[in-house]
């Protein structure tokens, strides 16, 4: 079973988990709905996290989510967005610096989500894009970057 932290401390938690059951791992990272508390001291937790247990077996769950952005508020949806961003960017680095998988939450921003893979990620590492909901024309944009695909109960919303 593996657990997919949300914040810093889901990841203690999480962790904590994995030292007391043997079959249980995780991965370790910042989710968009938490990227305010995305601080690069935050992120240094995380990574000393990480580096302490072998259950840890990727990073995430991060990404970016579109979903609830305050529409009628634009000077606010793109603070959001900017954070999101930022997060993400950060917890690609770690990923990619780690050698580690990435569990990526894209929910209604799969062109900017495309984006800031295509920038960062070498390809070297296989990754998951986790309960996917975009577009089959995008599934070979991010299989070029050595991304898998895992479909959830979102996709049954529309």
């Amino acid at each position: 079973m593996i657990n997919a932290a949300t914040n810093y401390e889901t990841a203690v938690k999480s962790l904590a988990l994995s030292r007391k059951y043997p079959h249980f791992y995780c991965v370790l990272g910042i989710h968009p709905e938490y990227a305010e508390t995305y601080t690069p001291e935050t992120l240094q937790k995380i990574e000393a996290l990480i580096s302490s247990s072998p259950a840890v077996v990727g990073i995430g769950e991060t990404g970016l989510d579109y979903h609830y952005l305050p529409k009628d508020d634009p000077e606010e949806c793109s603070r959001i967005k900017q954070l999101q961003k930022e997060n993400f960017t950060a917890n690609i680095r770690l990923a990619e610096r780690l050698s580690l998988p990435l569990v990526v939450h894209d929910r209604d921003a799969h062109r900017d989500t495309l984006a800031l893979l295509r920038e960062t990620v070498t390809g070297k590492t296989e990754h998951v894009l986790h309960c996917y909901s975009g577009s089959a024309e995008l599934v070979r944009d991010f299989t070029a970057l050595n991304f898998s695909f895992s479909v959830g109960g979102v996709l049954t919303f529309k």
